[in-house]
């Protein structure tokens, strides 16, 4: 299993882990290594040391009995051969305890601890003795009363002390070999000690270099990455791959730097064709610039425009590149079967793979046609409606960046096709108006010479004003002339007839009377 291919996490575990257990062996060692220095303490505390304390206390008791002994010698008083009795049987009690503890500590044949023993009980009993003799004869002289201490005496006490030192010696010897075998294990442990240190420290530093080789490393291969990549290479990657964090941190990084690129090339593809599209008015031009630029940049080999017709009922061939026959032909609005009723039925974008054999698209090569392996058919939008289809086809497929260009620059697309659009229709209309302007220009030099042929009608028209004013003048003083001359009469036969009217009612026939009524009325 490779090492490298371990999480970090995991490796900070195990390396946490490995130096844990290290802890606890060297805890373990340590506790045994204490242990067993506390045993070796222990023994010569509770053997040689005991023993001969003990040892040195029976010494003690044996030599204080016998003062005391010799004290009850030479004691006449009563009181103080008590006191001595009492001290001897303290002393005696003391010696067999001291004798018992020997006996339980001693490391040496047990044989020798009950030689002493035997020999402080025989020594006891001739001690007893003694001090029964002392006690009946009281009246002897000093020199008689030492006689009768007999082995209770110097002798037996050189002769137990003997007996002791033997035990003495062993016990001494004992201690010094425990000291010796104390002095080796300590060495022995030391050794042992610093052996697993060493070997706790070799191997701290063995799991801290691998940790840090395997967590320096992918941040060097990143940085240096990213650091390529912020000073413009969009194509640095990290090589770092490996299943674990920094493996996925490097994966993802790779991932945003592939999105990074692509996004940018992107950007570039569809401002170089935005500046494109912008660059040409005509729609001709146009067409053929934006089509050329699509095969470019999506790997097409074939790519065709159709735009609706003036009666909005057919979408009529208008440009291609690397189309054959077939793809030059238009197709009606409301038929609505294949890409091209798709597209425009759905307003989106028609992305096909599973190209059947009856389609109108091929690619036509010197070694004959190919039928395309995907066809994308893009309707061009202007509000709601399709007024125009570009659609582009394949022979090897379409990547996910081409599809990702295409849906960038839709509404740009849109957009431009409805500019064209209108300024198609602007230069139809400015080519009617010349046509226009020039039948108004021949209508102005026919009405040029017609307005100069008014003008000298005009003046003939101008000289016949002049006469008819001046009949016109002459005919009003005639008409104020005779008027004046005429008004007066009438006046006065309107009046006369008025009075005869009046006056004659009744007095003429009716005839006569009508008469009268006649010239009133005129």
């Amino acid at each position: 299993m490779n090492l490298r291919n371990i999480t970090v996490g995991t490796q900070l575990k195990l390396g946490l882990a490995i130096m844990a257990f290290m802890v606890l062996v060297l805890g373990s060692v340590a506790y045994l290594q204490t242990a067993r220095l506390h045993a070796q303490t222990e023994s010569m505390y509770l053997h040689p040391l005991q023993v001969r304390r003990a040892i040195g206390s029976l010494t003690t008791d044996i030599f204080a009995i016998h003062r005391d002994l010799k004290d009850l010698a030479f004691s006449s008083d009563p009181k103080d051969i008590d006191e001595d009795l009492a001290s001897i049987e303290a002393w005696r009690a003391d010696a067999f305890s001291q004798i018992e503890v020997i006996y339980g500590r001693y490391l040496g044949s047990k044989t020798d601890v009950d030689s002493i023993r035997t020999a402080f009980v025989g020594w006891n009993s001739t001690v007893d003795e003694t001090i029964r003799r002392l006690r009946s004869d009281t009246t002897g002289t000093l020199a008689d009363r030492e006689k009768k201490f007999g082995d209770a005496g110097d002798a037996g006490v050189d002769h137990l002390q003997k007996t002791v030192q033997k035990a003495d010696d062993f016990a001494r010897k004992k201690g010094d070999a425990l000291f010796l075998n104390s002095v080796m294990l300590n060495r022995s442990l030391n050794l042992q000690l610093f052996a697993i240190v060493a070997i706790i420290m070799l191997i701290s530093f063995l799991i801290n270099f691998l940790i840090m080789r395997n967590i320096r490393r992918p941040l060097v291969m990143m940085s240096t990455a990213m650091k390529s990549f912020r000073e413009g290479n969009l194509a640095s990657r990290s090589p770092y791959a490996v299943r674990n964090e920094f493996g996925v941190l490097s994966d993802s990084f790779n991932a945003l730097a592939e999105t990074v690129q692509l996004n940018s090339e992107l950007s570039q593809k569809a401002a170089h064709l935005a500046g494109l599209m912008l660059s040409e008015d005509n729609a001709k031009k146009f067409f053929h610039a934006t089509l050329n630029a699509l095969l470019e940049h999506t790997g097409s080999n074939i790519a065709a425009a159709y735009l609706l017709n003036a009666d909005k009922n057919c979408f009529e061939h208008f440009e291609s590149i690397g189309a054959g026959d077939g793809i030059r032909q238009s197709f009606a609005v409301d038929n609505h079967e294949g890409e091209f009723g798709a597209a425009v039925s759905s307003r989106k974008i028609q992305h096909i793979k599973n190209i059947p054999d009856n389609t109108r698209f091929s690619f036509h090569t010197i070694s004959g046609s190919f039928i395309p392996h995907e066809i994308i058919t893009i309707p061009v939008l202007s509000g709601k409606d399709v007024v125009a289809v570009i659609s582009l086809a394949a022979v090897s497929g379409y990547s996910k960046k081409s599809i990702q260009l295409i849906n960038s620059i839709l509404d740009t697309l849109g957009a431009r096709v409805d500019g064209i659009l209108a300024y198609r229709k602007m230069e139809e209309i400015s080519a009617q108006l010349k046509i226009h302007n020039a039948e108004l220009q021949a209508q102005k030099s026919e009405l040029s010479s017609q307005s100069a042929e008014l003008v000298s009608q005009n003046r003939e028209l101008e000289i016949q004003k002049q006469q008819l004013d001046e009949a016109g003048r002459l005919k009003t003083t005639f008409l104020s002339n005779m008027s004046h001359e005429l008004r007066t009469p009438l006046n006065s036969v309107i009046a006369l007839s008025g009075v005869l009217h009046r006056r004659l009612l009744g007095k003429l026939s009716a005839e006569e009377y009508s008469y009268i009524e006649i010239i009133e009325r005129n």
